[in-house]
């Protein structure tokens, strides 16, 4: 009985020693419909050690079962990957204003959708979720990513 707890005990804190912490700064928000661009860091203060990274990830509330909210991640990668995907989504967006396109960006798929009302669209597909926005909106994310990698002097390009 002593060795079994002797062996969790040392596993909680082994664990716990070699657990990496890091930092999420936000770069762009859209509350209406719950998608965010972090950057994440490795925080200095715990010693954790790391590349940095953004990700564009929200939140979805629906599925077939009804209301059960849970965390979606569109995209996650270097800063010039980054700089490189949300560059290609906002030129993909502004080419295709017919509607019906579809491109592969950095890995990740992307179309263009006709809306009879509300105009053309361009979506963002990670396999299972939907992030739609026009091409004016993906001009200001790409804006606000630029922006905010100046501020903090990371290299992108």
């Amino acid at each position: 009985m002593k060795r079994t707890i002797l062996l969790l005990a040392a596993a909680f804190f082994a664990a716990g020693a070699y657990a990496q912490e890091w930092k999420l700064a936000p770069v762009w928000t859209d509350i209406m419909t719950s998608v965010y661009i972090s950057y994440g860091y490795p925080d200095e203060e715990s010693g954790s050690q790391g590349e940095d990274f953004f990700t564009m990830w929200g939140y979805k509330t629906y599925t077939d079962e009804g209301y059960n909210p849970f965390e979606v991640e569109y995209f996650r990668g270097s800063p010039s990957q980054t700089g490189n995907f949300l560059k290609g989504v906002r030129d993909f967006a502004e080419r295709n204003m017919s509607g019906m396109a579809l491109a592969v960006i950095e890995g990740v798929r992307v179309k263009t959708f006709n809306q009879p009302i509300t105009g053309i669209y361009t979506g963002v597909y990670n396999g299972r979720d939907l992030c739609m926005y026009k091409a004016k909106k993906w001009a200001q994310i790409y804006d606000s990513f630029v922006e905010f990698c100046k501020k903090n002097n990371i290299s992108f390009e």
